[in-house]
């Protein structure tokens, strides 16, 4: 059975690990989908991304399988295990950071089709689309938006 949690800072390890593998899996179409070492991934949660935003994961038994890490008005990152995609648990994760917002941005590659649909499907529109020079993968994307 999975159950969610509010993610704290013990859960960095986890969050880490989940956050790599996710990329690996499903960003196959960047050259590097995650360059960094899982040292330098610890590290930038703890510092970069816990002090400044929530963070909301799944946890199936010990395991984590998927996290949301949101501040005001924006999804940061949202990452849930591939063989664990098509059990609402991304819903689930996107739903607590829509119960505390009245709107929502976040940025998805444009070749992402995947991710694009899941949120579209959960009342995301595209709002504009990016040429890819202002993110370290200079991959095109996008900003996507949910209003209340």
């Amino acid at each position: 059975m999975v159950i969610f949690r509010e993610a704290s800072e013990k859960d960095i390890d986890q969050i880490a690990i989940v956050h790599r593998d996710t990329r690996l899996a499903c960003l196959t179409f960047l050259a590097s989908p995650h360059p960094y070492s899982l040292k330098q991934d610890c590290a930038f949660f703890r510092e970069r991304i816990f002090p400044k935003s929530k963070l909301f994961a799944s946890f199936d038994g010990d395991q984590m399988v998927g996290y949301l890490a949101h501040s005001l008005g924006w999804v940061e990152h949202l990452y849930v295990l591939k063989e664990h995609h098509g059990k609402h648990i991304g819903t689930t994760l996107l739903n607590e950071a829509k119960a505390q917002q009245q709107e929502l941005r976040l940025w998805v590659f444009q070749q992402n089709q995947p991710a694009r649909n899941f949120y579209e499907r959960r009342g995301f529109t595209c709002e504009s689309l990016h040429d890819g020079s202002n993110n370290e993968e200079l991959e095109p994307d996008a900003v996507y938006v949910w209003r209340r």
